[in-house]
């Protein structure tokens, strides 16, 4: 796939300017203003990556409160010299259908959360001293638990500062810091977590403490990594394993056994570690620098350098290229310089930020920048993860060369106990989206002709018919009877005629006859378009649409005039952000 090309911009740093969303959004740490790579659906991809994504500024309004200013000016000049904040680093959530919160750690220490591109929290513990206060990294939790979400973050008295987000609004309180090491005055410069649950801290004294159980009152805090003066670059908690790049060496610890393995690969300018899942099990990680790169076998007791047969092909080829192009008779030295990394976040991609120069003293405004993005595939396959949505599945399959996550038919039996309608309604409803061959009939809607959801509406009707005694709505009857004379099924449910309202108008409408799909005949005969979720006719403008299959849902959280009942309500709440057809984010009219 051709790269994702980048004009015009400055970077902030030389390592963390590239985050990959769960809903395939690409952040990129630039100057004045982070950029976004968004992700869009086009038919006719035509192996572009430029129609994957749509570049933009995204212009965050940061907190003007710099926690590093003194009263005294002549206390430290220098921080008070820059009090304006700009954004060091940035990370999307990671859990709920919510993909829309963004944590951004600043210059001055603060740390803010942002729904799109409104501000709508200020993470700080305000009894700590200021030391405590001033954050250097952080980390959303991925062990989702039914409390809500959790943000770690890091300060500069080696404490992990933990925050939890309530369910119902984004609102974050202080649910608890753990100290490390007693009377510590080192940072936490890095958070990463492994598949379990356990965080695994760098300190700036190149030592690495593990944390489990964290959310229990006596944690277990270990340090698995000793102080060292090598610095350390990049960290990774992988299965079973934590691996570790530093100056100079390779690091691989069991987290069982606590074991460290050890092997010099030589002085470099830093080694990025992306891990390689094959058949599920990450068996190996590759270790990419500006220079060189290889791969390292994780199974293996004794480490041993092979060569790196995934990324360094296709950058090399780049490399040349550009030479044949900009330096066709080796009258310059060049250089690649790789200026992110970033892995998709089901683990079958990586996303390399790059940039080709010549080595010389000249300087380059930012107009004159150019930086690529190049997407290679992992693995010989890929899968359908829900550690992703729609559109990042949509990225994959073209980034794999249009290949299928599986092969022949997808099989769904109505019956199986796994859909089971006794469950809370919503929680029914999050065991469909969840649920992995259900997905796959979702991704078929992001690459076949016409999209259909009749699996859907079937299991819905079913969750319906085994729970009518509940059923006593308008409305709620309204949508049931409507699913049932679509798929052409008995209803368990007489529905009478209702009157639907809007800001402008009202219409009545009898669902019995109603067999289109895509539209209902009031009793006027007015024809109206149908919610594509609730089946109920569309009166309004205030609704959300779906990117790829173009259908509309009514927005509950704008809609006060009609009395929905638990089952149409629900149905709208669940499906208002991400789209029933594919996973992807459901865009406002």
């Amino acid at each position: 796939m051709k790269d994702l090309i980048v004009n015009r911009k400055e970077l902030r740093s030389w390592q963390k300017n590239l985050v990959w969303g769960k809903d395939g959004t690409l952040y990129l740490n630039t100057s004045p203003h982070i950029t976004i790579a968004q992700p869009r659906f086009e038919k006719e991809v035509n192996g572009n990556s430029k129609n994957l994504f749509h570049l933009k500024e995204f212009p965050l309004e940061l907190e003007s409160n710099n926690k590093l200013e003194f009263e005294f000016a002549e206390r430290n000049t220098l921080l008070n010299s820059q009090p304006i904040s700009y954004v060091r680093y940035c990370e999307p959530s990671l859990g709920g259908n919510n993909n829309n919160l963004l944590a951004v750690l600043t210059s001055n220490g603060n740390v803010c959360i942002f729904e799109n591109d409104v501000l709508v929290a200020n993470l700080d513990d305000s009894a700590a001293p200021l030391a405590g206060r001033i954050y250097h990294s952080l980390h959303w939790n991925s062990n989702l638990t039914a409390n809500g979400e959790y943000i770690t973050l890091g300060n500069e008295l080696g404490q992990l500062v933990i925050f939890q987000k309530g369910n119902s609004d984004n609102s974050f309180h202080l649910l608890k810091t753990i100290n490390l090491v007693s009377d510590c005055l080192e940072w936490i410069t890095s958070i990463v977590e492994d598949d379990n649950g356990t965080l695994f801290a760098t300190l700036t004294n190149n030592s690495v403490y593990s944390v489990k159980s964290m959310y229990v009152d006596d944690p277990t805090i270990e340090m698995i990594k000793e102080p060292s003066r090598f610095k350390i670059f990049d960290t990774k908690a992988l299965d079973g394993y934590v691996v570790i790049t530093t100056t100079g060496y390779f690091h691989k610890i069991n987290v069982s056994t606590g074991q460290h393995f050890q092997f010099e690969i030589g002085a470099n300018d830093g080694f990025h570690i992306i891990p390689v899942t094959i058949d599920g099990e990450q068996k190996s990680t590759v270790l990419l620098s500006n220079k060189t790169s290889c791969s390292i076998q994780l199974n293996d007791e004794e480490i041993t350098l092979l060569p790196d047969n995934i990324i360094s092909p296709h950058l090399e080829k780049k490399f040349k290229k550009w030479n044949t192009y900009w330096n066709e008779y080796d009258k310059y030295e060049t250089s690649l310089v790789i200026c992110g990394v970033s892995i998709s976040m089901d683990g079958y991609s990586v996303a390399i930020m790059y940039d080709i120069e010549r080595i010389s003293l000249k300087y380059r405004i930012a107009s004159e920048h150019q930086y690529h993005i190049k997407f290679i595939p992992l693995n010989t396959k890929w899968e359908i993860s829900s550690k992703v949505t729609g559109l990042a599945w949509y990225q994959a399959y073209h980034i794999y060369n249009k290949m299928l996550p599986f092969q022949g038919q997808v099989e769904i039996d109505l019956n199986d106990p796994k859909y089971d309608t006794t469950l809370d309604f919503k929680d029914y409803l999050i065991t469909l989206l969840n649920d992995n061959q259900l997905n796959k009939l979702r991704f078929l809607n992001l690459i076949e002709e016409k999209a259909s959801i009749e699996t859907f509406q079937k299991l819905i009707l079913k969750y319906a018919t085994a729970n009518v005694e509940k059923v006593t709505n308008p409305i709620d009857k309204c949508c049931i009877q409507s699913l049932a004379t679509v798929l052409n099924l008995p209803c368990p449910i007489q529905s009478d005629p209702i009157t639907i309202k809007s800001e402008y108008i009202e219409e009545t409408v009898d669902v019995k006859l109603a067999k289109d799909l895509n539209q209902i005949i009031a009793v006027d005969g007015t024809v109206w378009k149908r919610c594509a979720v609730s089946l109920l006719p569309l009166l309004t403008t205030k609704v959300k649409i779906c990117p790829v299959s173009k259908t509309r849902i009514i927005d509950i959280n704008k809609d006060s005039l009609n009395d929905y009942g638990w089952f149409s309500r629900t149905l709208l709440e669940v499906f208002n952000n991400n789209s029933i057809y594919c996973d992807t984010n459901m865009i406002s009219a």
